[in-house]
């Protein structure tokens, strides 16, 4: 019974990991529809239920198939170090990194800083600086799997 059991949910876990989601349709006439790559058989299984019930007793005719791109992902990477120096009479060390990282998706953004600051040991009023900051940018796009069809 235990194996039973453990085998049910094992195949559940499967199939949930494909997945398939119309993407638009014309009921009766075509449509197209988005598969995962995780599971891509169990996942055409699903994308074929999904068209048959668009076309309602028609056959279905695949048209084309492939990735296609639905949006574009940017993630930035800005590092800043802040330096202080003393001209005179300064004992000690100050310094401090920020990091701050931003992911664009989908028209809406996604930011994160982290920073670590350390200032020990006293100083006169005098004193002179330095920052540097490095920051790169990358734009990838984002893909899906559509498969277009129309109903015969």
């Amino acid at each position: 019974m235990t194996r039973y059991i453990f085998l049910l949910l094992f195949t559940i876990s499967l199939s949930n990991c494909a997945s398939a989601k119309v993407v638009s349709s014309i009921p009766g006439k075509s449509g197209i529809v988005a598969i995962s790559q995780v599971n891509q058989e169990e996942a055409r299984i699903k994308a074929m239920t999904l068209m048959e019930r668009t076309c309602t007793g028609k056959s279905v005719e695949i048209v084309k198939e492939g990735e296609v791109v639905i949006g574009q992902r940017t993630d930035s990477n800005t590092n800043t170090d802040f330096n202080e120096k003393n001209k005179s009479n300064y004992v000690g060390a100050s310094a401090g990194a920020v990091n701050k990282n931003t992911t664009y998706n989908n028209n809406s953004a996604n930011t994160s800083a982290t920073g670590v600051a350390v200032k020990a040991g006293s100083s006169s009023s005098d004193t002179t600086g330095s920052v540097k900051s490095n920051s790169s940018t990358t734009t990838v796009n984002v893909t899906e799997y559509q498969i277009e069809y129309k109903c015969k």
